[in-house]
């Protein structure tokens, strides 16, 4: 109930190298505070795990703290526990991204909240383009406060409709895309233009390529599985539209268009006249 900002990063750093500070700091809050629920948050985990002494102390405080604490650890990628960690007195409840993507009906309740008032077909459009992903949703919310006819801007170029918010699309950039290996980001721009991908580009063979879609999937973020049977994917509108917008200026339009036309070859050859 009542937030509080323990360290910032550059402050922590420093603090947590010195376990003669460290540790009895914590275990002053334990001890003066124990009979209340108290919730300590980790942003960012995945910055950490390469310092070992970082995470041997967070582990420490896990396995030491009272059944009053709880400790939430925020990452972008899988944590993996020390073998000194003892998991049988602790329960461990793993949330996937996923699991944080809003309903339709969650958008158009944001959207109340927020008090803008669209339509039940443009509430759609939103939670189609967003895919139910918060943070893209609460940039655009942004704009339709000042002006809902920005709605039709996004419309008519929802394509590159990230191109409107600078923030999103440096978050993306630092958070997803920069964690990616340059083969899987080829990849990505290989198949940018099609609405439907199957892994099967030149940059990578046919192993390499399931195994990143694979992966894209369980992250719950990039690729969501279209077909398991013929193994196709639909990236994720909000990063399909920074892949696009990125690859149209590194690359140039004709490339582009080289990706749609090369796409509706391979429509026509299966028979699907209408993708085609």
């Amino acid at each position: 109930r009542h937030p509080m900002l323990l360290a910032q990063e550059d402050w922590w750093t420093n603090f947590h190298a010195d376990k003669q500070l460290a540790e009895p700091f914590f275990k002053k809050v334990f001890e003066n505070l124990s009979n209340q629920e108290l919730y300590f948050v980790f942003d960012d985990y995945y910055n950490a795990q390469a310092n070992q002494e970082y995470c041997a102390l967070v582990e420490t405080l896990i396995q030491q703290a009272p059944k009053t604490c709880h400790f939430i650890l925020i990452s972008n990628m899988a944590i993996n526990f020390t073998s000194n960690m003892n998991l049988g007195r602790i329960s461990v409840k793993k949330i996937e991204q996923y699991q944080f993507l809003l309903s339709e009906q969650d958008t158009a309740a944001y959207l109340d909240a927020k008090n803008i008032s669209l339509r039940k077909s443009d509430v759609g459009y939103l939670h189609k383009l967003t895919d139910g992903w918060l943070y893209a949703l609460e940039s655009i919310s942004k704009k339709l406060e000042q002006t809902l006819d920005f709605l039709a801007q996004i419309r008519q170029d929802s394509l590159v409709f990230i191109r409107f918010f600078p923030a999103l699309n440096r978050y993306i950039e630092e958070e997803i895309y920069s964690k990616l290996t340059d083969e899987q980001k080829i990849f990505l721009e290989e198949h940018c233009s099609e609405e439907v991908i199957r892994p099967s580009c030149d940059c990578l063979d046919w192993t390499s390529a399931m195994k990143f879609a694979d992966a894209a999937v369980k992250n719950g973020f990039y690729l969501e599985p279209v077909d398991m049977l013929e193994q196709s994917y639909r990236m994720n509108r909000t990063l399909h539209s920074f892949v696009y917008t990125r690859t149209a200026q590194k690359r140039g339009e004709c490339y582009l268009l080289e990706q749609h036309l090369r796409s509706a070859k391979a429509y026509e050859k299966d028979g699907n006249w209408r993708s085609c």
